[in-house]
Order: structure tokens, then sequence, then C-alpha cells
């Protein structure tokens, strides 16, 4: 439920609230900021262009301001940046948000980069409101909005996990492979012909799925104690996804042979 959650707020705009219970880091997306660039270029801001009307709208609609110690700015002489000179792997995170709902679009969020510590404030509009829709269900791109969240870093812990997790489905998926190796042995018509079975391979096809079975439920332990947020399971990869489902499979429907 939480990841259905987050991915329906992420399809409905980029949220790093400190009303969230969460917070996460984000970078900027070079091709939402390429869009934005164009969009300041025709002075089309999605409304009446209003936000585009004066040199520091246009401005503060297309980069960000440095905070200096004492946590004052200025439009005139402070620091600029650019979104588009910042490169993409910079990973920012929101010092002060502002709650939504809010329809002051020129009100100020306050971020900081993760790396340097440096504080800035941007303008609510661009990075809450205009979206590329050429790029809308494409998560590379953010979905067309300015910036996408990063990655969950997972725990020392976690990480040891899902080594484990993966060498669990590595080895399954050999056992799977001598499985069907016996099983495309004795095929008849197509099936496999369990009465065909000598004693030899059959003893092996036995411990092989018994083996298979073990690890099947060492991975469902994890995932039932070890990894209730699915934390690990989201790191695999599509073919370890796929290796998960047919290792569950044969768990479910296969049986010894007597």
């Amino acid at each position: 439920m939480k990841k259905l959650l987050f991915i329906l707020l992420l399809s409905i705009g980029t949220n790093f609230s400190i009303y969230s219970q969460e917070s996460y880091s984000f970078t900027f997306v070079k091709s939402s900021v390429q869009n934005l660039e164009k969009k300041a270029s025709h002075n089309d801001d999605g409304m009446s262009g209003d936000l585009f009307k004066t040199p520091i709208l246009k401005k503060r609609m297309l980069g960000m301001f440095l905070v200096n110690e004492n946590g004052s700015f200025d439009y005139e002489t402070s620091k600029y940046i650019t979104f588009s000179s910042i490169p993409a792997t910079e990973k920012f995170e929101i010092k002060e948000d502002v709650e939504y709902g809010s329809r002051d679009w020129e009100q100020n969020l306050s971020i900081y980069n993760v790396k340097t510590k440096e504080k800035y404030v941007v303008m609510i509009f661009p990075m809450r409101d205009l979206q590329d829709y050429n790029n809308m269900g494409n998560e590379a791109n953010g979905n067309g909005w300015l910036t996408k969240t990063c990655p969950k870093e997972l725990s020392a812990e976690k990480k040891a996990l899902l080594i484990k997790y993966k060498a669990l489905i590595k080895s399954a998926d050999a056992n799977i492979a001598v499985l069907n190796t016996i099983q495309k042995k004795y095929l008849t018509r197509g099936y496999f012909d369990t009465n065909r079975v000598n004693a030899v391979d059959k003893k092996l096809y036995n411990k092989t799925l018994d083996e298979l079975k073990n690890k099947a439920e060492q991975l469902a332990d994890i995932d039932r104690y070890d990894d209730k947020d699915n934390e690990v399971q989201n790191k695999l990869t599509l073919s370890e996804s796929g290796s998960l489902y047919n290792i569950n499979n044969w768990n479910v429907n296969q049986t010894k042979l007597y």
C-alpha cells in the first residue's frame, strides 16, 4: 500500500514536503529543464505568462539563489545558479517547505545541496507546477517534473540481506536447471512422464526439489520478516524478479517422484 501511494504521489507531482514523514533526496531533470527554458523563451508558464513578466521573475523561474550564512539573500546580488548548470548527479533536499494548497506561486522553497550543504531558495511554481507532458510516464525523466527522487540508499543490514537474497535466487535457478534437464529427458508427447524416470534420476530429482523448496522458503521468510517494506526486493533486476516468480511457481506446483 505504501509503495502504491508513493507511485501515485509521483504521478501527481514531486513532493519532498517536510509535512511528509520521510524526506527524499532529489536531482534536477535535464529534459524538464530544457522544456522550462523553451517555455521561458516564449513567456509560456501555462497560465497568463505573468511569471515571466519581469527579468527577476524569469530569473527565478530558471534557477535559484544562494542563501548566505546569516540566512538572507537578495535577487539582485546573491549568487545565482541556473537549473541548466546543475549536474544531473547533484543531490538536494528540501530544508523548509511551503504547505501544499498554497496558491501563492511566487513563494520560495528552501533547499540545500547534500554534498556542499549550501542553502538555496527556489520558486514554488517551476518546482511543483510545470510539467513536460511529453515525459509523463517516463520515470527516467522524472515523469516530466523539474526534479525526481533519488533511489533510497539501503542500510548496511539491508545490503547484506540483498546479497543473500540474490545468492538464493541464483542457487535456486541452478536447481531449476537440473530439474528441467531431468524433465526434458523423460518426455512423452511433450509432457514430463514421471513413470519413465529411472531410480538414479528420481533420487536426484527429489533431492534437488527439496533444495529448491528450502531456498524458496528462505526467500519467503526474508519477505515476511526482514523485508516487510520491500526495499530488498525492489532492488532486484527484471531478470531476478522473473526468476523469483519462477522459483515460487516451482515450489507451489512441483512434488517429489515416488
